[in-house]
């Protein structure tokens, strides 16, 4: 039996930053066939979520054992912690940032998440 609510999102991805978020994007992306899907807004989806052009991340360009692998891990790339974005996935495509109340998976920081729905009040 499916719910017959007001509102369409089924997936509620929380993550940290945007980093986590554009991997969580490239291991779906990765899975889907490439000569018939066709992906929507992903040059917009890369460009926000992953480093700005002609930025260098410093934790990977450091020497091994500067920092512990593990803040290595967790903190690299954009470590922005303010986004949310709204994926529709149909039979043909992927479509990055659809409209929040129409899209199938939400991918959202708690911050992101929070500021929503304060913002709806």
């Amino acid at each position: 039996m499916q719910d017959q609510g007001f509102t369409r999102p089924s997936i509620l991805v929380l993550l940290p930053f945007r980093s986590f978020a554009l991997e969580w994007f490239r291991a779906l992306t990765y899975h889907t066939p490439a000569p018939t899907y066709q992906i929507e807004n992903q040059t917009r989806f890369l460009s926000e979520y992953g480093l700005p052009e002609g930025v260098t991340d410093k934790l990977l360009e450091a020497e091994v054992g500067t920092y512990p692998p593990d803040h290595v891990e967790n903190f690299k790339g954009n470590v922005d912690d303010n986004f949310r974005v709204g994926v529709k996935v149909t039979r043909r495509s992927i479509k990055m940032f659809a409209e929040f109340y129409g899209c199938d998976i939400i991918l959202a920081s708690p911050l992101g998440l929070r500021r929503s729905i304060e913002k709806e009040k």
